[in-house]
């Protein structure tokens, strides 16, 4: 994927590292963006999975359940994107998805679970 055409809230999908996935064959994910570095061409994405829907999502989780938010973020079925997993990635392996931008209600949960692993300062986003 392009860096410069990258945003965060985007959705791509590639190989996350083997060092969060210990099952070589489940590598890819698809992944939100949490932050682009143009000048570098990496970008900090959280991961995301389609396990344990039904449970009740962490505070760092975000979750793209809705049928009508799955469609627009090009997802196949409903995904957690845990903030607190993380890590710096190179653009071109991944490819584009979608994004959770058309969406206010996930804008806001994105904006919770990013303060809610630290990643924001309180007192700029209350």
């Amino acid at each position: 994927m392009n860096i410069e055409r990258m945003d965060p809230g985007d959705v791509v999908y590639g190989p996350f590292p083997a060092k969060v996935i210990k099952d070589a064959t489940k590598m890819n994910h698809y992944c939100l963006v949490l932050s682009v570095d143009r000048d570098s061409g990496l970008f900090l994405a959280a991961i995301g999975t389609s396990n344990h829907i039904d449970s009740s999502p962490l505070p760092t989780e975000l979750l793209v359940s809705r049928q009508e938010d799955i469609r627009k973020a090009k997802l196949k079925k409903p995904t957690r994107f845990d903030v607190s997993e993380m890590a710096w990635l190179s653009a071109d392996v991944f490819v584009e998805c979608g994004n959770i931008r058309f969406s206010q209600k996930l804008i806001y949960g994105f904006f919770k679970s990013c303060k809610a692993a630290g990643l924001l300062k309180e007192e700029e986003y209350d």
